[in-house]
């Protein structure tokens, strides 16, 4: 009964991959890796070593953006603490927009050529991270420090984090565009 269960796990997921590709990023908990499977042997194991070294270089960029970011905004926070944190929000929901939109909208949206659903999917995608970060900031603010007499206002919040989150999107996207065309160069010259 349980190899049966299993054997009927495993092909259900066989049968996912293109969509399991999308999503591997995003949900790595609830979807274990095809490399695991003993069918794979030893490339299944190279590639997952391989998927972990993209991970680990994904997160040190993330880190580093963190650490830029951190140090280029620090004097307009009143102290460390509120700085780090309210840095952080802003890093995750641009990191969860990249995401999104590399692994769940243009793959959704390119296969079938709707730009403007794309386009639209994004800009209402922004909104509501957007959205999300300046609660959480301008909350977190409220918790730690009192309402700030400094504070720019939900708009002006809402302009400059939006613009953030938008700027990371944009320059991800660049980044793949061009490491994409180098990779395609690469394999024509070979």
């Amino acid at each position: 009964m349980v190899q049966d269960t299993a054997a009927t796990i495993t092909a259900v997921l066989r049968d996912w991959t293109p969509y399991y590709k999308e999503c591997r990023c995003i949900i790595p908990v609830v979807l274990p890796a095809r490399s695991d499977t003993p069918s794979q042997g030893v490339f299944g194991k190279i590639r997952a070593k391989m998927e972990m070294a993209s991970m680990l270089k994904q997160i040190m960029v993330w880190l580093g953006i963190f650490a830029v970011w951190l140090l280029s905004t620090r004097q307009y926070h009143p102290t460390l603490l509120i700085a780090i944190i309210a840095t952080a929000i802003l890093i995750s929901t641009s990191v969860l927009g990249v995401y999104l939109n590399r692994h769940l909208l243009q793959s959704r949206f390119s296969q079938r050529r709707s730009w403007m659903n794309y386009g639209t999917s994004l800009f209402v995608g922004i909104a509501a991270l957007d959205l999300l970060a300046v609660i959480s900031i301008q909350t977190m603010y409220d918790q730690l420090w009192g309402p700030d007499p400094n504070r720019f206002g939900f708009w002006f919040n809402m302009a400059s984090d939006g613009f953030i989150i938008t700027l990371h999107i944009v320059a991800a996207q660049g980044i793949t565009w061009i490491a994409e065309r180098l990779r395609n160069r690469r394999l024509a010259d070979s």
